[in-house]
């Protein structure tokens, strides 16, 4: 994670963090599990653990995945695909998805999701 300076300097902000509630002064293991990063009107969500879960994330998806909350989840898409990501599936609205609402997974050419 970032320090708090450096985010002050680039103008960027920290909503949220969740620390280890397990973590033990003494231990080397991070303190913060997760992170939210506002960086103007986008908000990156850095984390190793799910919403409904302590517990570290067991995915199957290699690479990174980045949960951005959005006015317009469809211009977001289009501007990426535009860009040359590649639309995994339809945009779909359900509880579980990413902070409530719109969902739809893009992967870019980094193999991103």
């Amino acid at each position: 994670m970032d320090t708090l300076a450096k985010k002050i300097k680039r103008g960027d902000s920290t909503v949220h963090e969740q620390n280890d509630p397990k973590r033990k002064a003494e231990l080397e293991l991070p303190l913060i599990c997760s992170d939210e990063l506002k960086i103007r009107s986008f908000v990156f969500v850095v984390s190793d653990l799910t919403d409904d879960s302590s517990s570290p994330v067991k995915s199957s998806v290699s690479g990174l995945v980045f949960c951005l909350k959005t006015e317009s989840v469809q211009s977001v898409v289009a501007k990426g695909v535009a860009a040359g990501a590649v639309s995994e599936d339809e945009m779909i609205e359900c509880e579980g998805a990413c902070c409530g609402g719109v969902m739809c997974k893009v992967k870019d050419s980094y193999c991103n999701l």
